[in-house]
């Protein structure tokens, strides 16, 4: 890894001081060398800034340019509160009657101690021990935390009263209530603490910790915990800066264990404000940290993301994105829906990512629709004008069952020499429904390096497509006026 960094910057000179530096980061660990070893994939060595937190990262900051598909996208976080640790997500903890080995210290308990644990870090010792002791009567039930990882249990610093939720304000601090509002019958309303807990990462003397304040809440015989922090930072794309959030819904505060069985729900997502409206879209900017994602006008993937949450890497993939938008929400400069199909012809179909270096009309029709059939001229010479210069057609066919041979006859009548689908689900074709598609014709224009919407279906009828196709064509330097 300390070679590798060197061959990156193959033009710096010893006694430059850029090179000095890079040679006293190789003296660095080599634990910390691997956990950050995205910097392989980075081109240029222009800058190189220290990054604090939990460890160091080699920045190298190029010129970006709109629409690189090569580009490496490197993104910083930090830990801060979550805008309410009352509405952060709840996870429940297995209580047992059994002790854990690791207690060899405990105080004297009112009632019968039941053992639980969580796990906040991804360090050895990262597992946190939690005794929950209930007396009888209306008294409240208390908690016990090992905040130290000791195994010693006392009464004076692990000792938690549970308080009912009402005393506490969103960001988790008490507040002073009204004697009727800060008793509550056992059980019937949710009780909790929140105590000032720790992450671990690392391993040895190189253990790095980060504040993580955890909510405990009792409802009934449930106990549960929500973290009190997230991690929120920026990345640079094409030289704009966005906001971005790593969300870890396994609650053990470990990102970069992020990889899922395909049927399992998502451990890790990653929140791009992708609009700049200084908020995430649960639905059109969250994406599952173990799958490709669009973004920015390209597909993207995780290269990296250390175990902290606290740096992440993203390097362009040829894997194949699900759409991230409802077809409610189309609009030129979004993102199509990626999709994979079979053709007429029985071939596979990756969209838009069979279609690079083109500009595509995703095309909706049917045989029994009048309307699309009268369009099909049109339509025909546009693509016949514009085949050789970088245009594609891909149709989909609404068709009834059992008509194949009626859209594959229609076709040759037509002069339609595009690729097709045809599916038979009419309505309830597979990328009809994708695409929310509810009357015909339907036609949309997608840059296929971007899969980016360029324009839609009124204005892509009669001559507004033959206009649109030519300034597309022309944007992307296929043809010259």
């Amino acid at each position: 890894m300390s070679f590798a960094l060197l061959r990156l910057c193959p033009r710096l000179n010893p006694a430059q001081p850029t090179f000095t530096f890079l040679r006293a980061l190789i003296r660095w660990d080599a634990m910390h060398l691997e956990k950050y070893r995205l910097m392989r994939l980075t081109k240029t060595c222009d800058h190189l800034r220290f990054i604090g937190s939990i460890g160091f990262a080699v920045t190298l900051l190029g010129t970006a340019q709109v629409g690189h598909a090569d580009e490496v996208l490197v993104g910083h976080l930090s830990p801060v509160p979550v805008e309410s640790i009352k509405a952060a997500v709840p996870h429940s903890i297995k209580l047992s009657a059994k002790k854990p080995a690791s207690i060899n210290k405990e105080p004297m308990y009112h009632g019968s101690p039941l053992y639980g644990s969580i796990t906040l870090g991804s360090a050895a010792q990262s597992r946190v021990t939690i005794v929950l002791d209930t007396f009888a009567g209306d008294k409240l039930p208390v908690l016990y935390v090992d905040i130290a990882g000791t195994g010693s249990i006392t009464e004076k610093q692990d000792f938690h009263p549970l308080r009912p939720l009402s005393e506490f304000g969103d960001d988790g601090s008490r507040r002073a209530v009204t004697p009727s509002t800060s008793t509550s019958g056992k059980g019937s309303v949710p009780i909790g603490a929140l105590i000032p807990l720790t992450a671990k990462y690392g391993t040895g003397t190189d253990t790095k910790t980060l504040n993580c304040p955890v909510l405990f809440t009792l409802l009934g015989d449930e106990l549960d915990y929500s973290i009190g922090v997230q991690r929120v930072g920026t990345i640079n794309a094409s030289g704009k800066q966005f906001k971005i959030s790593l969300v870890d819904l396994s609650a053990g505060e470990i990102y970069n264990n992020y990889v899922h069985a395909d049927d399992k729900q998502p451990l890790v997502k990653l929140l791009i404000d992708k609009n700049d409206d200084g908020k995430f879209d649960p639905r059109k900017e969250s994406f599952d940290l173990a799958k490709p994602f669009r973004f920015n006008g390209v597909v993207y993937e995780v290269s990296s993301v250390d175990a902290a949450g606290t740096i992440i890497a993203l390097r362009p993939s040829d894997g194949r994105p699900e759409g991230a938008i409802s077809a409610d929400e189309f609009t030129v400069g979004a993102d199509a829906i990626d999709f994979t199909a079979t053709l007429t012809d029985g071939k596979t179909v990756h969209f838009p990512t069979d279609f690079k270096h083109h500009v595509v009309l995703l095309s909706f029709w049917a045989t029994s629709n009048e309307k699309s059939t009268s369009e099909m001229t049109s339509l025909v010479s546009v693509y016949n004008q514009y085949a050789n210069s970088g245009f594609s057609i891909l149709g989909v066919s609404l068709d009834k069952p059992n008509q194949l041979q009626a859209v594959l006859d229609f076709c040759q009548q037509a002069g339609m020499v595009w690729p097709e689908i045809y599916d038979g689900g009419s309505w309830n074709s597979a990328v009809a429904k994708l695409y929310g598609v509810d009357a015909l014709p339907k036609k949309i224009l997608i840059d296929g390096d971007s899969g980016t919407i360029l324009a839609l279906n009124d204005s892509l009828t009669a001559d507004g497509l033959q206009r649109a196709v030519h300034a597309a064509l022309l944007k992307k330097h296929l043809i010259r006026e």
